[in-house]
């Protein structure tokens, strides 16, 4: 009794299921994950020397570019992140705090920026005002050593950081593009390895049956 081949599911079929598949997966990993937040405070940084005139405002702009990478790396410090720790009331160590913290100066720019990545949305827009606010302080003590507290720079708030109203991570859309991105490869992956399959049983079935005959052959 010969037995029924069954006829493979249509090409489109696969692709549409690994599509669908790949989707879901994405859209339900996303949905597990811990949302986070992320706010920025941006500032302004000038010289605090009113009586520059225009022959040195120059060296003062100069001055102020050059200091803006040493304030960025001030900004992770201990010294400037355990007030904040305090006075925020924060169950977290400095290390811990500086991790979600990220600090941007453009190229010959004096705007710093400060970006706080938190699960609650009001807590990052709170750390990253926080610390835009503790940081002229902490730059005053290193450029006056000697406790004179003169700070050299101004540091001017023009944005300031508030709760996000939607997550910055994990991203959903993008989560979903990818899951259906590789689900559609998963399935081109399945239509080739079902076809490379297929052709090895074909030219398996066909040898059996070239060694088949001469047997009958011989049977008669």
């Amino acid at each position: 009794m010969a037995l029924r081949r069954t006829r493979p599911a249509p090409r489109w079929l696969v692709i549409l299921i690994a599509a669908a598949i790949g989707v879901i997966l994405a859209g339900g990993i996303s949905l597990v994950l811990e949302p986070e937040y992320e706010s920025t405070s941006r500032s302004f940084v000038a010289s605090s020397d009113a009586s520059i005139d225009g022959s040195n405002l120059l060296n003062a702009q100069t001055f102020v570019t050059e200091r803006m990478k040493s304030y960025a790396q001030m900004v992770t410090s201990t010294s400037v992140l355990e007030p904040v720790i305090d006075d925020l009331e924060l169950d977290i160590t400095p290390k811990d705090l500086a991790k979600k913290v990220e600090v941007s100066v453009e190229l010959n720019s004096v705007v710093l920026a400060i970006t706080v990545t938190d699960t609650d949305a009001q807590r990052a827009s709170d750390i990253a005002n926080a610390i835009m606010t503790q940081l002229p302080d902490e730059v005053a003590t290193v450029e006056n050593p000697d406790g004179a507290k003169v700070v050299p720079v101004t540091f001017s708030v023009f944005e300031t950081a508030i709760p996000a109203d939607e997550k910055s991570w994990p991203n959903t859309k993008i989560n979903l593009a990818a899951g259906l991105v590789l689900g559609l490869v998963a399935g081109i992956g399945v239509l080739w390895l079902r076809a490379r399959l297929a052709g090895y049983f074909t030219k398996a079935a066909a040898r059996a049956r070239r060694i088949e005959r001469p047997r009958r052959f011989r049977a008669r």
